[in-house]
């Protein structure tokens, strides 16, 4: 929870101003991610392997109130990742000029992202961990939910060049965690272009933008390069506004059959 966001904020101060500007997403999400999705499925499974959930079965405490329990601890915990991430940024851009560094960001917007991407991590962890029996299975599944998230969303990748693939753009649609990442993103800002002529030459112009998650009828559109490279600048609709509508609602459904489908699985004994 603590080492994984500083270890990032180090990188991205490391790599330039410019791409530490735009590195709070990829700090707070691997942060919340690997508190949630790598450790509670292995906290239920090793539970249940030395009987304690047995034992706590028998007495006066409900599946529920069990699950609750776990809920709220990691709850706190995401709480305390997401703070301890802008606290990170904060310490990184007093070298960059906190007014430079914290510009364009729509903060609120940034914070409920952060706290829906907590929310359905937990849950789905909690899925994980109820209906896979050993942690080595457990860990993969986690691993590759991670690892799938973090490449689709355009957290270690151009932005601009996934959202011009339709099949990852697809995979966007179907993977819970892109969607508050995406709206993550859009609240603190994704890199477009600007082409300025330079004696002639149209050179590309890095700049930050940043988008109202609650617009909803308006797409979020950015100024890229090609995926194939080169000078030329293109228009791409970043955000669609039926792709809006989905992540802001999706996560409440998604949340709600990972409840259920916990609930109903759940046993306080190994299978």
């Amino acid at each position: 929870m603590l080492g994984l966001p500083l270890f990032f904020g180090i990188l991205y101060f490391i790599i330039g101003s410019q791409q530490f500007i735009a590195s709070l997403p990829i700090i707070a999400t691997i942060g919340i991610m690997s508190t949630t999705l790598m450790i509670i499925p292995n906290l239920i499974i090793e539970l249940r392997k030395s009987l304690i959930l047995k034992r706590i079965g028998v007495a006066k405490i409900t599946s529920f109130g069990f699950l609750f329990s776990i809920f709220i601890y990691f709850f706190i915990c995401s709480i305390i990742c997401i703070i301890y991430s802008f606290l990170i940024f904060t310490l990184f851009s007093l070298s960059i000029g906190i007014e430079e560094a914290w510009k364009n960001h729509q903060i609120l917007n940034s914070i409920y992202a952060c706290l829906i991407l907590s929310l359905i991590s937990i849950f789905i962890s909690i899925l994980i961990g109820v209906y896979f029996k050993t942690s080595m299975v457990a860990s993969a599944v986690s691993f590759i939910l991670i690892f799938i998230s973090l490449f689709t969303s355009g957290l270690i990748s151009p932005f601009s060049t996934i959202r011009q693939v339709f099949g990852l753009v697809f995979i966007g649609y179907i993977v819970p965690f892109d969607w508050p990442i995406l709206m993550l993103e859009q609240s603190w800002g994704i890199g477009s272009y600007l082409s300025q002529n330079i004696d002639g030459l149209e050179v590309p112009i890095y700049y930050f933008v940043s988008d109202n998650i609650w617009e909803i009828l308006k797409p979020f559109k950015l100024y890229a390069l090609p995926y194939y490279g080169g000078l030329k600048i293109i228009e791409v609709e970043a955000v669609s506004s039926f792709n809006k509508i989905w992540n802001i609602f999706a996560p409440y459904f998604t949340m709600g059959i990972s409840i259920g489908l916990s609930f109903y699985k759940f046993s306080w004994v190994e299978r």
